[in-house]
């Protein structure tokens, strides 16, 4: 009479165990990675929203309000949304966003989202103009690159943001 096993022996448990601990040590990490871009993509999302009120004023003021006075901007504590520690604009109407809130790596990084008259990104704004470019990066005083933790659209170089002057936030 033959007697057959049914079930599991403990080495193929073991080995299943094993398995399932090599695909979790895998896939968290990219789980996570995945969960950072989708909040640094939030941070994105509450820059634009400066950027009608700023294409408005560019076209119709007859002067260009100075950094922090162009309406959209927040203090810290009274940011936007959890991963928007504040959110500022400078003299030309670039706005720049502090995140926080996501991971040790961009907490207390700046994205910057910048309006250009004409494509070739030729100088600032002017009353008058209208925005014909808008360019979205990491902020070149970023004391880490993160580049690859933004959206496709928001990958923009430190030329093509230029340098910047006069930062406020709301006062």
């Amino acid at each position: 009479m033959k007697h057959y096993n049914s079930g599991f022996t403990l080495l193929e448990l073991m080995i299943v165990v094993a398995i399932i601990g090599i695909l979790s040590s895998v896939s968290l990490p990219a789980y996570q990675n995945y969960s950072a871009r989708a909040k640094i993509s939030e941070v994105v999302l509450a820059l634009s929203t400066c950027r009608t009120a700023i294409s408005e004023t560019v076209q119709s003021a007859s002067s260009l309000p100075s950094g922090g006075d162009w309406v959209c901007e927040s203090k810290a504590g009274t940011a936007l949304t959890s991963f928007v520690e504040v959110l500022e604009t400078s003299d030309e109407g670039a706005v720049r966003a502090e995140i926080r809130n996501i991971n040790s790596l961009v907490d207390g990084q700046h994205i910057i989202l910048r309006p250009w008259p004409d494509l070739n990104r030729s100088g600032p704004v002017q009353s008058g103009d209208a925005v014909a470019l808008w360019d979205c990066g990491p902020a070149p005083t970023n004391t880490e690159d993160i580049s690859s933790m933004l959206p496709g659209t928001c990958r923009a170089g430190a030329a093509d943001l230029g340098a910047t002057a006069g930062w406020a936030s709301a006062s």
